[in-house]
């Protein structure tokens, strides 16, 4: 359709512009990121990855080959390296589905391990036109702190979400997961949101969190797993764009998060980003992040302390 309005009227720029841009991410994508972490409990992470990204059927279909290499420094100094190759694909069966399937492989080393871990993922996405959307997975993926990664933990879950959107401007959604970690702890996870749209110019969003986990043991194997921690937080989230080659977006996040047994505490995040698209072909994107929730420590933090998180990626890609 869009070819034909194309050589039939080569004047009409919106649709002579949109076509090329389709055709444009239809080619074959390389991407590649940068990234650190920084956190108060002495753990310190650099990644480098690299993925190719092919389109099939115009963009129907899509394979993706990525290779991360990451170095996490443990807060006793020792660093553990870990590569990740990993190969996963995808395809719109129709309108309404769309199926993703992914198999990698995690080789870990340090001083006195090697371990090579195998991970995968599957799920299903369901539309219900524009205003319901489902999704039911599997995915066994590594816990990525280096105390878990020297024990060769993994986490095995079943997952599935629900999305309303009864308007424009309008969001309610709700998540939940059942998983069991290869130590023989147990997770499950809740997560509830209710936004809506209040502005356009630039897109704002506002709405409610809700997040709840639970362990069966609260684990000395260097993660987070305690018996209940329960987070309830206003969100925000904008997006708008400064010129049509440069974009922005910023999420906000401020409420109380509390763990079993420890009074709750103030909890904070913010992260955003700058897209640069000097042409079609070419996007740049550096990203910052902050947070102050305990939830991705590497142990419960005790009562009366502090934990913060700092985080920055850089992502260039190319469509060739």
């Amino acid at each position: 359709m869009l070819d034909t309005l194309a050589a039939k009227r080569p004047d009409f720029t919106p649709g002579v512009e949109l076509r090329s841009r389709l055709m444009t991410f239809a080619r074959p994508a390389a991407t590649m990121e940068g990234g650190f972490a920084t956190q108060s409990d002495g753990i310190h992470m650099m990644a480098l990855t690299l993925m190719q990204r092919v389109q099939l059927e115009r963009g129907r279909g899509m394979g993706e080959f990525t290779l991360r290499q990451e170095r996490d420094m443990a807060s006793d100094g020792r660093p553990v390296q870990s590569t990740r190759p990993q190969i996963s694909a995808q395809y719109r069966v129709n309108d309404d589905v769309q199926l993703r399937a992914g198999a990698g492989l995690v080789g870990v080393r340090s001083d006195a391990t090697r371990n090579n871990l195998l991970t995968y993922e599957a799920q299903a996405n369901v539309w219900s036109g524009d205003v319901a959307h489902f999704d039911v997975g599997v995915d066994r993926v590594t816990v990525d702190l280096p105390q878990p990664l020297t024990r060769g933990i993994t986490l095995t879950e079943l997952a599935g979400g629900a999305e309303w959107l009864p308007t424009a401007y309008s969001r309610v959604a709700a998540r939940g997961s059942v998983a069991q970690l290869s130590d023989d702890n147990q997770r499950r996870a809740t997560q509830l949101d209710a936004e809506q749209r209040i502005w356009d110019k630039p897109v704002l969003w506002l709405g409610v969190r809700r997040v709840d986990q639970r362990f069966t043991t609260d684990s000395q194997h260097g993660y987070f797993s305690p018996s209940h921690y329960s987070s309830t937080a206003a969100v925000a989230r904008a997006w708008s764009e400064f010129n049509p080659k440069a974009f922005w977006a910023l999420d906000l996040i401020a409420g109380r998060e509390g763990v079993a047994g420890q009074a709750s505490r103030n909890m904070y995040a913010a992260s955003g980003f700058v897209e640069y698209v000097p042409t079609l072909r070419v996007s740049v994107r550096p990203r910052l992040e902050y947070f102050n929730s305990t939830a991705l420590a590497s142990a419960t933090v005790p009562a009366g302390s502090s934990f913060d998180r700092f985080a920055g990626t850089i992502t260039a890609r190319i469509n060739w």
